[in-house]
């Protein structure tokens, strides 16, 4: 997201409605270029109409074996686009990394998830869990030259750190590491009593993206507590979380409340801290840390 949000702002149910009121203001395949980015169009998707998604490949001189790339789906926030790694510049800040030997060589993958929170809606409208992981994921690994049960490592920031740990979490044989960068991670009795609040149901529809609760099975898919807390132990991923000393107080909350209930479950996590507000402009300082952690299951040097 471009603009931080004022840190007197202490409700993390008025911050959330106020994220997508910014915002609103704010099968085959063809590509175009643009910046390092390379964007693909999808003739035919999940959502019943053309969706883009960017990649950012490994510069080539840095890549020995193509099999041995990391590939990290990374999930936009609300208000950005698949091509938001251009427009801050972290496509150019990712390239230097690779080329100066700072960040391992490795592959990006962005969707496009518009303002629809990563999850397949309930009245089955916009379904964007289906268009990443039947669509986008099978496209991009084709033009990578990968093999489609390719191990992956998925990151998001702010509404995509929030589909990022459900998504890594409902797929964990598909996703080795989770890196959340500053999301608002909900209990379900939480989660429950946001879709209630009137500023909430004012700025949208809840009930056609999340139900209205009495879906049982449907719950399950949104729960990260219930999800982490049911992980096999051999499917267990690396989760990074990190949120900055400057945004509102609700994304460390809700962090350290979540990675209390890690340490229960014996989930493999990293909580880190970074000095500043809510944008790329910070986060892209913690960035390599996330990317560490999540190959190498430990801290930069």
């Amino acid at each position: 997201m471009r603009n931080s949000l004022p840190s007197r702002i202490k409700s993390p149910i008025l911050l959330f409605s106020l994220i997508w009121l910014i915002a609103g203001n704010a099968g085959c395949q063809s590509r175009e270029k643009t910046g390092r980015l390379e964007v693909y169009r999808l003739a035919r998707s999940q959502m019943r109409r053309p969706m883009d998604y960017a990649v950012l490949k490994a510069p080539k001189e840095m890549v020995q074996d193509k099999t041995k790339v990391p590939v990290f789906v990374l999930l936009h926030g609300m208000g950005d686009d698949h091509t938001s790694l251009d427009k801050y510049g972290i496509a150019d800040y990712l390239h230097t990394a690779m080329v100066n030997g700072d960040i391992p060589p490795a592959h990006f993958v962005v969707p496009n998830g518009e303002k629809g929170f990563y999850l397949n809606w309930y009245d089955d409208s916009h379904p964007y869990e289906k268009l990443i992981m039947l669509d986008v994921i099978p496209s991009a690994l084709k033009v990578l030259g990968l093999r489609q049960d390719y191990p992956l490592h998925i990151i998001g920031v702010s509404m995509g750190g929030a589909g990022a740990l459900r998504i890594g979490l409902n797929y964990p044989h598909r996703f080795v590491s989770i890196s959340v960068f500053s999301a608002l991670i909900f209990t379900e009795e939480e989660a429950q009593k946001m879709m209630k609040r009137p500023l909430v149901r004012l700025l949208m529809n809840t009930e056609r993206i999340w139900g209205d609760g009495s879906d049982p099975e449907f719950a399950k898919t949104l729960d990260v507590y219930g999800l982490s807390a049911a992980l096999e132990p051999d499917l267990r991923p690396r989760i990074f979380i990190t949120s900055g000393t400057r945004e509102n107080d609700a994304f460390t909350e809700s962090a350290m409340k979540f990675t209390a209930h890690l340490s229960k479950m014996a989930v493999p996590y990293r909580y880190q801290s970074f000095e500043g507000k809510h944008g790329w402009k910070y986060w892209q300082k913690v960035l390599p840390d996330a990317l560490h952690f999540a190959l190498w299951d430990t801290v930069r040097p």
